[in-house]
């Protein structure tokens, strides 16, 4: 992996000044591809390769994803919006409500076929690696 170099910024003498506006976007579920867009920035190769990507799950300090609420909306949501790929946390195949399993009973009680472009993962670190390991 390289990184690009970056230079430290003196905030206070930085024009224009950084405002954090006012949104209800936020909130842990978008840790993960949060991560991916920060990723993407420090390393010289574009890991998204131009794909349409969408996706959710928290960060863990070690990379780990974490499980999130709202499944059935983001998957059909995704769905509609014509998304390449979607991340999901996907952690126990034996369990119920595995975000993961929980997109597929999702996709196949509206008819949606999951194959190609819903994508479970444990960890960022397979979020990167299944990006890489698509052709350019």
């Amino acid at each position: 992996m390289t990184l690009k170099t970056y230079h430290l910024v003196d905030r206070a003498a930085t024009y224009p000044l950084y405002e954090n506006p006012e949104t209800n976007i936020g909130g842990p579920s978008g840790g993960l591809l949060q991560t991916l867009y920060v990723y993407n920035i420090l390393v010289t190769e574009d890991v998204t390769r131009g794909l349409k990507i969408a996706g959710t799950g928290t960060i863990g300090y070690d990379g780990s994803a974490g499980y999130i609420g709202g499944v059935k909306q983001k998957i059909l949501t995704a769905y509609y919006a014509g998304v390449d790929v979607f991340f999901i946390p996907h952690l126990d195949d034996s369990y119920y409500y595995d975000n993961y399993v929980e997109a597929l009973r999702v996709c196949d009680e509206v008819g949606i076929d999951p194959e190609g472009w819903l994508v479970g993962v444990a960890s960022f670190e397979d979020v990167v690696d299944w990006l890489l390991a698509r052709e350019a």
